[in-house]
């Protein structure tokens, strides 16, 4: 048995075979899975979306309502000071306002600090002192003659009526604002 060669017999043909039946197999198997993992995938994605809609209802609600100054600013009393004055003063800027939105506020300083901007603005608007007596308040009524008083003199460049405010510092910035 020395010189004879073990023939052995020649199945690479089957085995090729075999193998192809398997690749095909394992390619359909992929694909399977693969189809599989994209549906799932799909799925997820539109159960996050209904989150995600949920989510965003939610959130939407929430914030409908501005933040009070205290919601905003926790326990600050410097920042819920400055808020607040931020309010009022958003009331004054427009160009038409009533009291009635200074009379929706609740802080009653707050609300008399609005309504005494708005006299202000009103008699400057107007270039009529006279407005000013509608202010509670002797000093700050004051203050507003004066203030009406020095922008009349500015608009109308006359430091001769500069000599009508009371105040002996306003007075003087007045007529020397005006040259």
């Amino acid at each position: 048995m020395k010189g004879k060669k073990l023939k052995r017999a020649d199945n690479s043909g089957n085995i090729k075979k075999r193998y192809a039946e398997v690749d095909a197999k394992l390619v359909i198997i992929l694909v399977i899975v693969g189809i599989f993992a994209v549906l799932i995938g799909i799925s997820q994605l539109t159960n996050n979306q209904e989150e995600a809609k949920e989510i965003l209802t939610v959130t939407t609600t929430t914030i409908a309502r501005p933040l009070t100054c205290e919601e905003q600013c926790k326990d600050n009393i410097n920042c819920i000071n400055n808020c607040k004055s931020a309010e009022v003063n958003k009331i004054i800027i427009k160009k038409d306002v009533n009291a009635k939105e200074c009379d929706a506020i609740e802080d009653k300083k707050l609300r008399e600090i609005c309504i005494t901007n708005l006299i202000v603005k009103q008699a400057n608007l107007k270039s009529d002192p006279s407005y000013c007596n509608n202010i509670k308040d002797e000093t700050q009524r004051n203050n507003c003659v004066d203030n009406v008083i020095f922008n009349k003199a500015l608009l109308k460049k006359d430091k001769t009526i500069c000599q009508q405010i009371s105040k002996l510092s306003t007075k003087e910035i007045c007529e020397q604002s005006i040259k």
